[in-house]
């Protein structure tokens, strides 16, 4: 049982995906087009059997279930695309518990963009608006993907209105407060605050990091598990370096950042950055440390279009968020450097007259 391969009189190659469903209920028999699908079939329908949802799976797959509800076509969503083509698939899987609560008995066919705005209405008294459009677009991209499955004709969510996000103002955090921070952290993410404020990588990205990505000889890292799946290159300073070569490696788990508690890679980091950012006496998230390193590259001259490369940032608008508050330390620079200019004149004007 399993897949296997199946040459019909033409000698043409199929794969087939045999397997028994549980309790004497028949067996399952279906041809796919390629490996790739026929893996996907299997282990939606191992997951099925394991969960006990594959009474619903087999009547789906025999053609008995014809009328999705938003809930029943979400588990099929969430294992055949979220998982497959997404790597922050969480983000949708977050969103949808909720969804699923207030929509998840509507049938796809029937769903109206009424149902909706009045999913919106409620949702809106009990979390920023930020929260609410990112369910919305979960829930908009579940539609795209049932279109392409053939259930229904038409998108119900088409240009559907966002909510106005409130943008707050961008002030990031100096030198001196990031390095004070590392210092008072708790040993286990010193490190860790470090690389993320030196390189400007993500949480997970940190998180992910292996020691084979770490190349002391060329003072690089290399980020290949990356959000957009491009990987990037990112130069060392010692400043990182020294954080990196202080840390101990464990034989038996191959990541950078190791949590002292189970010895193995970082998942929840965030209490003890909360702790830290008491002793300092300011509140950041992970990612403001990502938005430091931005400012400070830019800052220091460093071309636009590099530091979008070493964010990987998709978009240069991404990059040019930061470009009000550097346009103003740019005319600080500007002004200072006009009267470093004077002086000098002034200085060059006396020695002539003194000749």
């Amino acid at each position: 049982m399993g897949i296997f391969k199946y040459k019909d009189r033409r000698e043409k190659e199929h794969y087939v995906v045999s397997k028994y469903w549980p309790q004497g209920s028949g067996r399952l028999r279906m041809y796919a087009p390629n490996h790739t699908a026929a893996r996907k079939l299997l282990n939606r329908v191992e997951t099925a059997i394991l969960d006990g949802t594959w009474r619903q799976l087999k009547d789906e797959l025999s053609g008995k279930v014809r009328d999705f509800t938003v809930s029943q076509f979400y588990e099929r969503f969430l294992t055949d695309y979220c998982k497959v083509r997404m790597r922050s698939w969480e983000r949708y899987q977050l969103s949808f518990v909720t969804l699923n609560r207030h929509l998840g008995d509507i049938p796809l066919q029937e769903f109206r963009r009424d149902q909706l705005h009045s999913y919106v209405a409620s949702r809106v008294k009990e979390v920023t608006p930020a929260t609410v459009n990112r369910d919305i677009a979960a829930l908009r991209k579940m539609f795209s993907y049932a279109i392409e499955c053939g259930l229904i004709d038409a998108h119900p969510l088409t240009k559907f209105p966002m909510l106005r996000e409130r943008r707050k103002v961008f002030k990031p955090i100096t030198l001196q407060q990031f390095r004070a921070l590392v210092e008072v952290a708790d040993p286990g993410i010193q490190a860790m605050l470090a690389i993320i404020g030196e390189t400007g990588i993500r949480i997970e990205e940190a998180m992910s990091l292996e020691w084979i990505h770490v190349n002391f000889r060329r003072r690089l890292l290399i980020v290949e598990l990356t959000k957009d799946n491009e990987p990037r290159e990112i130069p060392l300073s010692d400043y990182a370096i020294g954080w990196l070569q202080g840390l101990i490696r464990y034989v038996h788990c191959p990541y950078v950042f190791v949590s002292p508690k189970t010895l193995t890679r970082w998942v929840n980091p965030y209490k003890p950055l909360e702790r830290a950012c008491k002793k300092v006496g300011i509140q950041i998230a992970f990612h403001d440390l990502r938005r430091f390193r931005c400012t400070q590259w830019l800052m220091v001259g460093v071309d636009v279009r590099t530091v979008q490369k070493l964010m990987g940032h998709s978009a240069i608008e991404t990059t040019m968020r930061y470009a009000a508050y550097i346009s103003s330390h740019a005319i600080k620079s500007i002004r200072e450097a006009q009267k470093t200019e004077e002086v000098e004149f002034a200085q060059e004007a006396d020695r002539r007259q003194q000749k």
